[in-house]
């Protein structure tokens, strides 16, 4: 008979624990840059936040780049901004100044350079951040990967 109570109860006990605490309010997408390539201001054109709330929220966006064999290469903060209630698309200038740290010099080096970032694997995440309690609200990450191919070469004929 206990069996039978416990098998009763094993789906509600499931469904407790897949049910989030709280509903969440905030949601943050983005439209990746074009595959193959990066253009670091590509990252901050098309940032939705949709406030599911009633009441305007004070935010900042916690922005994080990893490549896949070198780890951490940089992480930045935006300023704070208020999202009202409903969906908004965020302009970078809503943002500035962005504190940025480059955990790596030589990938400052190159993206001040080339405005890019050498080819390999990335996964890139934005983090919208609550500006009193510093908790994250909502969260959105991307595989990218960066191309650099050459330009194609003359095999035949040979001369």
């Amino acid at each position: 008979m206990k069996k039978f109570n416990i098998l009763l109860l094993l789906p509600f006990i499931i469904l407790l624990f897949r049910l989030p605490a709280k509903a969440q309010e905030i949601t943050i997408e983005l439209t990746p840059p074009p595959p193959g390539s990066l253009v670091i201001e590509d990252l901050y054109d098309a940032i939705f936040i949709n406030n599911f709330s009633e009441i305007p929220r004070i935010v900042y966006l916690y922005a994080t780049m990893e490549e896949e064999q070198h780890g951490l290469i940089f992480e930045g903060t935006s300023s704070p901004i208020e999202i009202p209630p409903g969906l908004t698309v965020v302009d970078i200038q809503q943002l500035e100044p962005v504190d940025i740290h480059y955990a790596m010099p030589e990938y400052e080096e190159i993206a001040i350079a080339t405005n890019s970032l050498p080819a390999g694997f990335y996964t890139i995440c934005f983090q919208v951040m609550d500006n009193e309690t510093q908790w994250p609200l909502a969260e959105h990450c991307f595989f990218h990967e960066i191309l650099h191919p050459s330009p194609p070469v003359l095999i035949q004929p040979v001369d």
